[in-house]
């Protein structure tokens, strides 16, 4: 079904329930004030009676019965009667052939008439007031005037078939022109879903869906769809380039490894040289695992790192990663300056582990030898902002702008073969954002200094 066909099903209900309490609410407003009017008149006839058959009783409180005004004031469809409390009856209009209805459970208020309907004994129905009297010798006589709702009936009956011819009328025209007005309000939606499906077919995320300058809510679900368009195109762009540098990055120690196999399975040799081509397969083999190593990580980032967080003692652990960092790199001095006091952080200690081996990795390579790489670690109320800095050259601003990006490594790297793999610092930043924090590089003619922030831990007392 479409969303045009739902639409005007749903309006169609809508202006079904506010037509049908319309025409309740007007009916219901008709019919009591006709029976208001109607009992106004059947007040204003006992009120005569009472007043003219007073005026015959020469001053006495008793009700004397005048035929002669019940006649007058009787009508077509009008009735007056007058009965005894047991019921007997003591005159009527002449107009009346039968006898009124008695069929009331309510006690007549003293003073005070009574209305009622009812229906008589040839089914007619009868709007009755029902007023006590004090006829002579009998307290409980009662004065009956009662007028054919026969009119009032056929009125109402009107009344409701305009109501409800009208009402159905009114719900036609106005489904039909609900539907007709919906086809230009949803002619932007149409556009929208037209120009998603050329997109998603055509496989050209390039493209952008027109309309963002509409005011309303299809202005937004333009620029809604445009940002996530915008996201794929960002990811599928992230990807491709992704694969491309991967196969870049691992043809080069797959040729060396196929070369290097083919010239030792050949024999031909000497035995100096095969020890150079053997250690040169090895490094090869390390760095293509290195890569391989990161990209698994990477993969993983992208696939949303699960962290396994807890506190942690940042400056005991930069400790333990500086002793295990001096091994690998004896020629290296490394400082570490902590303070005193524990700064705990909450993260994944694998995970900061990784990003301090980076760093100091990063560092040893980037810098000559016996240059020293500095550790420091402070707080800043709100993250544990630990800093590695190294004296080596530095790096250009061009190259400080794109240090982070996948696969990038600085001049000096490519200059000298370093076996990285272009992912340290890219793995660093993914980790430290993953946990709430971020990471900064700054580089002079006097070395490099990344910055890494790591939100404190959040101790209950």
């Amino acid at each position: 079904m479409s969303l045009r066909l739902r639409l005007t099903l749903v309006y169609s209900l809508l202006f079904a329930l506010l037509i049908a309490g319309f025409g309740i609410i007007v009916y219901v407003q008709t019919s009591t004030r006709l029976y208001s009017s109607i009992d106004d008149t059947l007040r204003t006839r006992e009120d005569r009676i009472l007043a003219e058959s007073a005026d015959a009783a020469d001053g006495s409180d008793n009700f004397t019965v005048d035929q002669s005004v019940l006649d007058e004031i009787s009508a077509p469809g009008v009735y007056v009667e007058v009965l005894r409390s047991d019921g007997s009856v003591v005159a009527r209009s002449s107009n009346l052939t039968g006898n009124l209805p008695l069929r009331t459970r309510r006690r007549v208020p003293s003073g005070e008439p009574l209305f009622e309907t009812h229906k008589t004994d040839n089914g007619e129905r009868v709007r009755v007031l029902y007023q006590e009297v004090p006829l002579a010798g009998d307290s409980g006589a009662r004065l009956l005037v009662a007028r054919s709702l026969h009119p009032t009936d056929a009125a109402l009956d009107r009344i409701r078939i305009v109501l409800i011819g009208g009402g159905i009328v009114f719900l036609i025209v106005a489904n039909g022109l609900a539907y007709v007005v919906a086809a230009p309000a949803l002619r932007p939606l149409r556009q929208v879903s037209g120009t998603a499906a050329e997109i998603e077919a055509t496989a050209d995320f390039s493209r952008r869906i027109p309309g963002e300058d509409q005011p309303g809510e299809v202005g937004e679900l333009v620029r809604t769809l445009n940002e996530l368009i915008e996201k794929v195109q960002t990811t599928l762009d992230a990807h491709r380039s992704f694969l491309a540098d991967s196969s870049h990055e691992l043809r080069r120690p797959l040729a060396v490894l196929r070369g290097n196999l083919e010239v030792l399975a050949s024999g031909a040799l000497p035995a100096e040289e095969r020890e150079q081509v053997i250690a040169e397969t090895e490094a090869e083999s390390r760095r293509m695992s290195r890569i391989l190593s990161d990209l698994l990580m990477l993969s993983q980032v992208d696939a949303r790192l699960i962290l396994q967080l807890r506190s942690l003692d940042l400056g005991e652990l930069i400790k333990r990663v500086a002793e295990h960092e001096r091994q690998r790199f004896p020629a290296r001095p490394i400082d570490v300056d902590v303070p005193v006091s524990p700064i705990r952080v909450s993260g994944d200690e694998q995970r900061v582990r990784q990003i301090l081996e980076n760093l100091v990795e990063n560092a040893a390579r980037y810098s000559d030898e016996g240059k020293p790489i500095h550790i420091s670690m402070r707080h800043n109320g709100r993250f544990a902002v630990t800093e590695v800095r190294d004296e080596g050259p530095g790096m250009s601003e061009e190259e400080t702008r794109h240090a982070f990006e996948r696969f990038f490594r600085g001049a000096r790297g490519r200059r000298q073969h370093y076996d990285g793999s272009g992912l340290g610092l890219a793995i660093v930043r993914h980790i430290a954002e993953a946990h709430g924090g971020g990471v900064a590089l700054m580089s002079s003619r006097e070395g490099t200094v990344v910055r890494v922030e790591l939100p404190l831990s959040i101790t209950k007392s």
